[in-house]
């Protein structure tokens, strides 16, 4: 009753508010967003065919012709039901509730341009919890049955962020899908055991589930890997316009503005922004003494989680701007302190109209001292900003200009200097 009563909130929160006005789904979405990698997105595509469709639906048939063959006609109907309540019970959820798939990815909509709630985790809850079942009562488990619902529980749980890793649902979505697989599942078990039947063949049942999702996996991955992967791919964000003017004087729809985390929260203002081209901006900032940021290894791992040094050495996680990493990464001794400066440069997908050029957003800053639990985290002290913290010499082609923008922050104002280079 309370797992049906928490679904019926959560399905009219989700109608009335819309998944994507609901804060802790956006966090999730960003954070998954900007942990993607091309070798990620295969492991976790191989995770989410463990709860496709194609791959459980066809259980429900072998079992119930295995089941009919033994003369056990009571499992081999609610194993048939299995099938028909969850099918059911996700396609009648997704046209009642309309719930619209997160925006980011190539084609969300295959199958369904629905996304509440995520069919791949009520049927894996539905049907890997089922065998579970069985095979306690098949084997008449006792002292293993909480391995065994274990393992079906990290399966679910593997299934459920790869959906959430690919952004094909909110987190609403797969925890409305785990109530839903839930409650239909109490209600099958509820049904299963108003009758009693022989004990089933262990070797039999086994053989029949592990062959069937062999089969049934091996033919969804070789047929449609690739189509989900290409249709999986995540979508680079929108461009929007500005102007010169509004840029330079930093006024407008889009100014100031912040570096947003990974979690999808407005941070920092970008404190350095440039027109040009980006290898324009690389070559003229390595001519004044900026170096290429080193590529971690696994001894600089382990100073900045000691703490050895760590001032020396980069963040394990770098920062991300609307999901992406830096697009370049430069690093410079500051003058008279000897800290290590950390420039990092991200598209600001802003675009000005008949400009050959591209806008640049860029943050310099202090490296920040160790994260590691052994120490306190220091916050770093911040740049003096001024022109001559990133040039040696400054260059006569460019205008650039020191201004400082304002914003609200806890209900105060805070102000922040900022540099505009341009060419001339």
């Amino acid at each position: 009753m309370l797992t049906s009563i928490t679904l019926l909130y959560l399905s009219s929160l989700v109608i009335y508010i819309g998944p994507q006005n609901i804060y802790i789904n956006n966090i999730i979405f960003h954070l998954f967003r900007s942990l993607r990698t091309p070798a990620a997105d295969t492991v976790m595509l191989y995770l989410s065919f463990l709860g496709e469709k194609f791959v459980l639906l066809p259980l429900s048939l072998t079992l119930f012709v295995w089941f009919a063959l033994t003369k056990r006609m009571h499992t081999a109907w609610h194993m048939l039901g299995l099938g028909v309540l969850a099918a059911g019970g996700i396609e009648m959820a997704k046209l009642f509730i309309h719930s619209p798939r997160p925006w980011g990815i190539v084609d969300g909509n295959y199958g369904s341009q629905f996304s509440f709630p995520s069919g791949h985790t009520v049927l894996a809850i539905m049907y890997y919890f089922s065998i579970a079942l069985l095979l306690i009562k098949t084997y008449q488990l006792k002292r293993s049955r909480q391995m065994i619902y274990f393992i079906a529980g990290s399966l679910v749980t593997l299934i459920c962020i790869s959906r959430l890793y690919f952004g094909v649902h909110w987190l609403t979505d797969i925890i409305g899908s785990t109530l839903l697989g839930a409650a239909l599942l109490m209600l099958l078990i509820l049904s299963y055991n108003r009758k009693d039947e022989k004990s089933l063949t262990p070797k039999g049942f086994v053989l029949t589930t592990l062959i069937t999702l062999i089969i049934t996996y091996t033919f969804s991955v070789y047929f449609t890997f690739d189509k989900f992967k290409s249709s999986y791919a995540m979508l680079d964000w929108p461009t929007y316009e500005t102007t010169y003017d509004e840029w330079w004087q930093q006024k407008g729809n889009h100014f100031p503005l912040h570096r947003i985390n990974r979690l999808g929260l407005p941070v920092k203002i970008f404190n350095v922004q440039w027109n040009e081209n980006l290898d324009t901006i690389k070559t003229l900032l390595l001519k004044n003494g900026w170096e290429i940021a080193p590529k971690k290894d696994w001894l600089r791992v382990m100073y900045r989680i000691a703490g050895v040094n760590s001032t020396e050495h980069l963040p394990i996680v770098s920062p991300t701007y609307l999901d992406n990493a830096p697009v370049l990464v430069l690093t410079k001794r500051a003058k008279k302190s000897n800290k290590l400066l950390v420039l990092r440069i991200w598209n600001s997908y802003l675009v000005i109209p008949h400009s050959s050029k591209p806008i640049w957003m860029s943050s310099i800053e202090y490296a920040p001292s160790t994260y590691s639990w052994l120490f306190k985290h220091r916050r770093a002290s911040e740049v003096t900003l001024t022109p001559s913290v990133l040039f040696n010499t400054i260059p006569e082609n460019y205008d650039i200009q020191e201004t400082t923008v304002y914003t609200k922050e806890n209900n105060k104002t805070i102000t922040q200097p900022v540099i505009l280079i341009k060419s001339k």
